[in-house]
């Protein structure tokens, strides 16, 4: 079995350099982000994926459809690989990357979680 991992394309959100793991937060693809939805979608034209798993989060949707409209694969939608929660939804990303900054990978922010918090739920979603 082979498994390939992506991320979601650039977003409204990345261009303005903010954090969210919101599921309902307006966050849609950019132009470049549809343009790299297409990319990738262009690289496994001799893959065929069987599945798709996306998080919660719309942006990933988004991005799978793009993906996925060659194949028309089933999407999974699973929370377990959402974006990492930094508790500082909205704010600028710099704010948040200044909080972990003395400890980035074991910090848990005020209403957030550590990169081990995530690495431990993406690797009960995989196994």
């Amino acid at each position: 079995m082979e498994i390939i991992v992506t991320r979601h394309g650039h977003t409204t959100w990345n261009a303005l350099q903010l954090c969210t793991s919101d599921p309902v937060a307006p966050v849609f693809l950019t132009d470049k982000g549809v343009l790299q939805a297409k990319e990738v979608a262009s690289t496994l034209i001799d893959c065929r994926p069987r599945v798709i798993f996306i998080s919660d989060l719309y942006r990933t949707r988004q991005t799978a459809e793009i993906i996925n409209s060659s194949f028309q694969s089933p999407l999974f939608e699973d929370v377990r690989i959402s974006d990492h929660k930094t508790g500082h939804e909205g704010r600028p990303v710099s704010e948040f990357l200044k909080v972990i900054s003395h400890d980035p990978l074991s910090t848990i922010p005020d209403g957030g979680e550590s990169y081990y918090d995530v690495k431990k739920r993406v690797l009960n979603f995989i196994d």
